[in-house]
């Protein structure tokens, strides 16, 4: 889901979206799955407000409204991936007659995970097209529940694995302190070996 991009390292997600509603669809969908919207700090509010259009609004979820240039909607992101308080950016667009927000994320690495939604799009699951190599892609979802439902799996398997402090079980019937000789010479002596 997210692709060569980096797991992550929270559960606080950060909303951006140039439809109102979509941000709010997001938010819901984030908190139903278990992930908590992110409180931006000052510094992020007051950098997104210098940004964007004058009617956006820059709390979480931040509303860039429909009007938003694609460079402007990917600067927010970045914007939102400085933040310290994010852990996860989740992007919500729609195309409108202004154009389409995601056309300029190609290639982008910020350091912090980006979900992408593209409400509207006739497939549940595509790749979000980049000018650099395709495997680096990440995800474009058509429903933002569906997105919610698969970052709460990857926030989940990042934390499993941060806990890698944890010793595992020897498999049943497997001698860990055993010499590997020893093992192949005990496996040849097993009736029907």
């Amino acid at each position: 889901m997210l692709c060569g991009q980096p797991p992550p390292a929270g559960d606080r997600v950060a909303v951006l979206s140039n439809a109102g509603g979509g941000g709010v669809l997001a938010v819901d969908a984030c908190t139903r799955y278990g992930l908590r919207p992110a409180t931006l700090t000052e510094a992020t509010r007051s950098a997104l407000a210098a940004l964007l259009p004058p009617a956006a609004s820059v709390t979480n979820p931040v509303d860039a409204t429909a009007t938003v240039p694609a460079s402007t909607f990917r600067c927010a992101i970045e914007q939102l991936s400085l933040d310290p308080s994010v852990d996860v950016v989740f992007a919500v667009a729609v195309s409108t007659d202004a154009g389409d927000p995601l056309t300029d994320l190609g290639s982008m690495a910020t350091g912090t995970p980006l979900v992408v939604v593209r409400l509207g799009q006739p497939v549940g699951v595509d790749r979000l097209a980049t000018s650099g190599p395709s495997a680096l892609a990440p995800a474009v979802f058509a429903d933002p529940s569906v997105a919610a439902r698969a970052l709460s799996l990857a926030v989940r398997r990042s934390r499993w694995l941060a806990a890698t402090d944890r010793p595992l079980p020897a498999p049943l019937g497997v001698d860990l302190a055993g010499r590997p000789a020893d093992r192949r010479r005990r496996a040849g002596r097993a009736p029907g070996r």
